[in-house]
């Protein structure tokens, strides 16, 4: 099992969560982190019915909604990386964050199984609610998924531009055709290469 992510709660009852580009590989367990039960206690949570407030029809939906329902019991080496990165979002989704921190969350995804995520992501994001920041190297996918850009130097950390994204949601691939998107991506790459 991969531990993509950390759950905390803040001073004032906000949940945090994130999703790590890189992961700290637990093979002895199954994917759900785990479902219900586990020895072992990965952030002072056992499972994911140890959350207040969540409930079995919860985590089914989910992980149905995410496509992994199917493979819950399975172990890390008989997920692909889409499906690991699916069972990580879970994870992070489960305790209904208020905000979800997501560093390069598609990175070493073939291009459908981007796609498909990127949908999924947009759906859980209306549904759920949360604000979500994510890191990404990907300019077609910061335009296609962004409110808003960011744009940050190299070390020492300083924003240099940020730049609003007009389309509506939900956003599909579809967009990447459209004269605005791609006048978008340039500006993003402009603004990176004057960092």
């Amino acid at each position: 099992m991969r531990a993509d992510n950390l759950v905390f709660k803040s001073k004032v009852s906000r949940i945090i969560s994130f999703l790590l580009l890189v992961s700290i590989i637990l093979s002895g367990l199954t994917g759900c982190f785990p479902l219900y039960e586990s020895n072992i206690d990965i952030t002072g949570i056992n499972s994911f019915l140890d959350i207040p407030g969540i409930t079995e029809d919860e985590i089914e939906h989910l992980l149905h909604k995410l496509g992994i329902w199917e493979s819950r019991n399975k172990y890390p080496k008989e997920l692909s990386v889409g499906m690991r990165k699916r069972l990580g979002l879970a994870r992070c989704l489960i305790a209904k964050p208020t905000l979800l921190l997501l560093d390069e969350p598609f990175a070493a995804l073939d291009v459908d199984t981007k796609l498909e995520s990127y949908s999924v992501l947009q759906n859980l994001q209306q549904e759920y609610g949360q604000t979500i920041i994510m890191i990404t190297h990907d300019l077609q996918e910061a335009v296609l998924l962004g409110n808003k850009i960011v744009i940050a130097s190299k070390l020492p950390f300083r924003i240099n531009k940020i730049i609003n994204v007009p389309f509506e949601y939900p956003r599909t691939d579809k967009l990447y055709s459209e004269i605005v998107f791609q006048e978008l991506t340039n500006l993003v790459r402009k603004g990176i290469s004057s960092c």
